[in-house]
């Protein structure tokens, strides 16, 4: 009996002491339609196309209660409240701890907004002139685009990686952040950046350049680049990396 009462205790003990990322949970969320996604906070979300709206959250109990997603003039903006507890730290692989998990089913989006620390993944970008947004120190990875002019934005440390073609693509770049677009073939780039930025494209045709801080570009394919700077840059052409 005095066995039985210590193990007892022991299972109790060991059951208060776990942490809160072990009580998973998981919410589901009915979604009218939307072409468009703002993400704000840290999140993780992933994308699937040619599906009915809707989305499935998993992770941590109370994260999710501090998650909402909602529909307004055709944009799905999900959100995590900000807390005063210490903000997840994210582990290098496998699920991030403490971050929830969004899946999201949709027809087909045509721009794409992160803004923060998170993550987002689709698998395709719809419509001539679809769009992406990275603000802050997360990623965005689109899986494929096929667009007549693409508009891509990274402001701040974060990464956006895209593949596909687009007949013109239009590109902004503010802070030290990375754009990998070498599974993108372009005919004509439009790139600005500022800071000590990070850019690989493919490009056939022209290619305008503007760089001011430090920038790191280079342009595979067959461009004919036309170059502006300020500063120390390395800007790399064609035949010329």
């Amino acid at each position: 009996m005095r066995g039985a009462l210590i193990a007892l205790a022991l299972t109790m003990m060991l059951a208060g002491t776990a942490s809160p990322s072990a009580w998973a949970a998981e919410r589901r969320f009915a979604l009218s339609d939307f072409d468009k996604i703002r993400i704000e906070g840290d999140i993780a979300v992933d994308v699937r196309s040619g599906r009915t709206s809707g989305a499935t959250a998993s992770g941590d109990a109370r994260a999710l209660q501090a998650l909402t997603l909602t529909v307004q003039s055709g944009t799905l903006h999900i959100r995590r409240a900000r807390s005063t507890a210490p903000v997840e730290r994210r582990q290098q692989a496998g699920a991030p701890e403490g971050v929830p998990q969004v899946l999201v089913d949709v027809r087909g989006v045509q721009a794409l907004v992160l803004l923060g620390n998170g993550s987002a993944r689709i698998d395709r970008l719809v419509g001539a002139r679809p769009s992406a947004t990275m603000d802050g120190n997360g990623s965005v990875e689109i899986g494929r685009v096929a667009a007549e002019v693409l508009a891509v934005n990274v402001n701040g440390s974060g990464s956006l990686k895209v593949s596909g073609t687009a007949q013109r693509a239009r590109a902004v770049m503010i802070g030290d952040g990375l754009i990998e677009g070498t599974g993108l073939v372009v005919a004509a780039l439009d790139l600005t950046s500022e800071g000590p930025v990070r850019a690989m494209l493919d490009v056939s045709g022209p290619a305008r350049i503007f760089a001011r801080g430090g920038a790191d570009i280079a342009i595979a394919g067959t461009p004919q680049c036309t170059v502006r700077q300020i500063g120390t840059n390395e800007i790399r052409c064609g035949s010329q990396e």
